[in-house]
């Protein structure tokens, strides 16, 4: 895989961690309730609005990595969500990530590197 195709990948994970911490910073601020006016509240926080841009975005960038890379390759690789979500909710929000989330984290990336290499 071409560096220029990776990178747009990683950009995609990083787009996609940006905009789930922008809901979860939305609905923390909003809360979430199902009716009309919880929605409509939600719709119009400016945290859900732009995380749903950067979700625009990151679909955008990850047509370009469809038309340019082998699904077979680039799918596994957009795993790494996972990891950059563990370190983010471990760094901004304080959660906890212990030792057996730690290993599988280090086997999506050792994952990663095969499927994306092999």
């Amino acid at each position: 895989m071409k560096l220029s195709y990776f990178l747009c990948i990683i950009a995609n994970v990083v787009l996609i961690v940006l905009g789930q911490v922008l809901f979860k910073l939305g609905v923390g601020k909003e809360g979430m309730t199902f009716s009309v006016s919880g929605i409509f509240r939600l719709f119009t926080n400016g945290y859900i609005i732009f995380g749903l841009f950067t979700y625009v975005f990151s679909t955008l960038i990850w047509f370009y990595v469809l038309d340019n890379v082998n699904l077979s390759k680039a799918y596994p690789a957009q795993s790494l969500c996972y990891v950059l979500m563990a370190v983010v909710s471990a760094m901004f929000f304080k959660e906890k990530v212990g030792i057996k989330s730690i290993i599988g984290l280090v086997l999506i990336i050792s994952g990663v590197i095969f499927s994306v290499n092999g």
